[in-house]
């Protein structure tokens, strides 16, 4: 495996064709390895290579038709070429060979998501949460449902049960759960998780602007005239400021 493993590197680092000489290499050792073929099928998608991409993942899939992997990855290809029907149809194969499988309900509520179909994205969130339930990104994305739905309490419920399992404490998760306790018009909790995605760097004006507004509920009109300052400084345009 270490022509693969340093393949794998190679592409982590944009070293693409580097990356797949090794696979190359992997595979005339190992031709029917279909670890392999994936990873290098995600490395010819990087580079923009659809078709070759499509005839690799085609191939782990004839080499082992059970392999989820590459079900995965082949709907993960058709979504980005915007065929969704087809994606979501790779996606239930997988599901399919493995019920378990957490990914593929996580991009086909992804596709769901972006149709606006928040029922179905729902379900299949939900499913992946009983396979996982401490799964951040699971409870992320019923967060964002919740809130794409104005159901603004249960979104919080789920963004802080996200927050307090994610290592990285994603601040546009945070920025997403003060939102909602913005339009709950709960403005001290707002302008705490406001004030916490700000202070990681999240790069957005509305954030500056809300969290500004937030001290104007709340009457501390000194920070809320420092906050629309800072915001006017940043973007003189931006017109609900003054």
């Amino acid at each position: 495996y270490a022509f693969c493993n340093r393949g794998i590197t190679y592409s982590n680092i944009d070293s693409l064709d580097e990356a797949l000489k090794d696979f190359d290499e992997a595979l005339k050792l190992k031709p029917e390895d279909v670890f392999v073929l994936n990873n290098k099928g995600l490395v010819h998608r990087k580079k923009l290579e659809e078709d070759i991409a499509e005839k690799t993942f085609k191939a782990a899939i004839e080499k082992m038709p059970e392999d989820c992997y590459a079900y995965y990855n082949l709907g993960n290809l058709n979504r980005e070429l915007g065929i969704e029907d087809k994606a979501i149809k790779l996606y239930c194969e997988a599901i399919d060979l493995d019920y378990s499988f957490i990914p593929s309900y996580i991009a086909k509520a992804n596709v769901f998501i972006l149709n606006n179909d928040l029922k179905k994205a729902d379900e299949d969130i939900r499913q992946a949460i009983e396979f996982m339930p401490q799964n951040s990104i699971c409870y992320t994305m019923l967060g964002y449902i919740k809130f794409l739905s104005q159901d603004y309490k249960s979104a919080v419920e789920n963004f802080k049960f996200a927050i307090n399992n994610d290592i990285n404490k994603t601040p546009e998760l945070i920025y997403f759960c003060a939102l909602s306790y913005f339009y709950l018009e709960d403005y001290l909790a707002a302008e705490k998780f406001f004030t916490r995605a700000i202070e990681l760097s999240f790069e957005s004006i509305e954030a500056l602007y809300s969290r500004a507004f937030c001290f104007f509920k709340l009457k501390q009109y000194d920070k809320a005239i420092a906050c629309f300052s800072e915001v006017l400084e940043k973007d003189n345009s931006f017109t609900d400021a003054y």
